[in-house]
């Protein structure tokens, strides 16, 4: 298993048949101005058509930038088709309120007879489950409720009363693979957001020794390529798959498919007796060993980066050796423009506004520099994310060492619910409960039933 942190632009296109196929790698950084022109394009050409945004060409996508394409889709209020949804991007798709409004085109699913994902069409006919739990397409049964998906083909769901020991198994499983996969998103985009923020970082201290050594100052010139090694290390880092990071993100994965597998293990155990439900669910207890041992990387991870960080001074040294200086000669003048990119005619031969110019660069270091220290504290939240389903996950194993007494049962769920309730800190939590174990806020109806406005990382 290895990282791939894709860098692709993201940009989109209109096809051939009217279709915005969405490209490369959506994200927080991603423009969706051009997107937007595209909709609005397609809808004065057609204005009774639904919108067909295409997603095979799209190579990934992050929470924060399916956050924003779904505020993007609110506001514009069509109607969508979405078509060659990929399982992970899916996941966003299911619980983001525009996005799950939408029409599906074609869509890629875990099935539970192979260990494989199939792709499914909106035509496709659908049958459900004797128990009304579960979807089949083409014979295939689906992993996941996904009632959304189907619309009144699929039965609806059981009301809280109804809801069985095995619906709430089920249910929590289905939150946990959810929450790990929103995890991982969480820690790809921290690795991520560091190499551009980094490499930009790199890029900005090359440029001030370029400048340090044409003023002749050969002391800050020195010290300006120590600092962008420094960045690049940093950018590096967070690259290599054996790095904190990578090890983040693979850690993190193996329990997404850990989680995947308990659900494949309870689909099995529908309807049999009741050891073999709890048989299905032991793997938790893997799950979360491993999530333990996560922890510790995550504060490694905060820890090294923000070490190598507070290691590289921002702009004050830069703007000190600046100001020292009175006047230039012509031909330093001109090569410091050319460094500098500053492009500016009216001021190309006066260094006062020449040097307030390069003041501007020097903030965009320091700008830097801030970004990438607030960005450590995604590290803390991924934290708090993960030790939240361990102490969910040592209360199920409490009540399994007990042998799962029935006379225990209600109030085990109750605890159990009570203790995901407390510690829901993101809106992804939120909205990951709110797909998943409606039961958790339907029990108590709190201020925090539904999402509100979404938190960023």
């Amino acid at each position: 298993m290895t990282v791939h942190l894709q860098q692709q632009r993201y940009s989109a296109v209109i096809g051939s048949e009217g279709q915005i196929f969405l490209r490369g790698v959506l994200d927080e950084s991603s423009d969706l101005k051009q997107t937007v022109e595209l909709i609005k394009e397609r809808h004065a050409i057609a204005p009774a058509d639904p919108i067909q945004l295409d997603f095979s060409h799209l190579v990934s996508g992050s929470w924060n930038g399916f956050l924003a394409l779904d505020k993007l889709l609110a506001e514009l209020k069509l109607t969508y088709v979405l078509r060659h949804v990929t399982f992970d991007l899916f996941r966003y798709v299911a619980l983001l309120p525009t996005l799950r409004k939408a029409q599906l085109g074609e869509i890629e699913l875990v099935v539970v007879a192979e260990d494989r994902k199939v792709h499914i069409k909106g035509t496709e006919s659908v049958s459900v489950t004797p128990s009304g739990r579960f979807a089949s397409v083409g014979g295939q049964q689906i992993v996941g409720r996904h009632s959304f998906i189907f619309g009144d083909r699929l039965a609806c769901p059981r009301s809280a009363h109804e809801r069985t020991e095995f619906d709430m198994w089920y249910d929590y499983i289905s939150f946990a693979a959810i929450t790990l996969a929103l995890s991982e998103d969480l820690a790809r985009s921290i690795a991520m957001s560091v190499i551009r923020l980094a490499s930009e970082l790199a890029a900005e201290y090359k440029a001030q020794s370029l400048a340090m050594g044409i003023l002749q100052n050969v002391e800050q010139s020195v010290w300006a390529r120590e600092a962008e090694d420094e960045a690049k290390i940093l950018a590096g880092r967070a690259r290599d798959s054996e790095s904190v990071y990578g090890q983040i993100i693979l850690g993190i994965k193996k329990n997404v498919l850990l989680a995947e597998s308990i659900q494949k293990a309870l689909h099995a155990a529908e309807g049999q007796p009741r050891a073999v439900l709890l048989n299905a669910v032991q793997n938790v207890r893997t799950i979360r060993q491993e999530l333990q041992n996560i922890v510790q990387q995550i504060e490694n991870g905060g820890t090294e980066t923000f070490a190598l960080l507070i290691s590289v001074p921002g702009k004050k040294r830069f703007d000190e050796a600046y100001h020292k200086i009175n006047a230039v000669s012509p031909d330093m003048l001109t090569a410091l423009r050319e460094t500098m990119d500053i492009l500016d005619p009216l001021t190309e031969d006066d260094w006062n506004a020449t040097r307030d110019a390069i003041f501007e660069r020097t903030k965009d270091v320091e700008q830097l520099v801030s970004n990438l220290i607030v960005l450590t504290q995604g590290f803390d939240l991924l934290r708090q994310i993960i030790e939240h389903l361990i102490n969910e996950i040592e209360v199920i194993e409490a009540y399994l060492d007990k042998g799962a007494p029935d006379s225990e049962w209600t109030s085990f769920r109750k605890d159990l619910h009570e203790r995901i309730r407390r510690k829901l800190v993101t809106d992804q939590e939120k909205l990951s409960v709110d797909a998943s174990i409606p039961d958790v806020m339907n029990d108590h109806g709190e201020e925090a039933r539904k999402p509100g406005e979404v938190l960023l990382f």
